[in-house]
């Protein structure tokens, strides 16, 4: 059964810089619920570090659906195609 599921990010990236950002922060909705401090200690990190070091910081919450991020990491269910060759 699919759900949704909130990703918090935290994304850097030089001001007037054209390229994509990059993401220096990430936690799940589940890991907020369970230890904010601590969660909130490592963005708090991460964005005083990109800031120090001259970067704009965005947090950007995504939303997706659970079973998009759990698929991965289950046993495909794909079967091998056997042919037999030869004369």
């Amino acid at each position: 059964m699919t759900h949704p599921i909130r990703i918090y990010t935290l994304w850097a990236n030089l001001p007037g810089d054209d390229a994509a950002p990059w993401m220096i922060a990430c936690e799940d909705e589940f890991c907020w619920e369970g230890d904010p401090s601590r969660c909130e200690s490592k963005f708090e990190i991460a964005r005083t570090q990109a800031r120090q070091s001259g970067f704009e910081v965005r947090e950007i919450v995504l939303v997706v659906e659970y079973d998009n991020v759990i698929a991965p990491f289950r046993p495909s269910q794909v079967a091998a195609e056997v042919s037999e060759t030869g004369p």
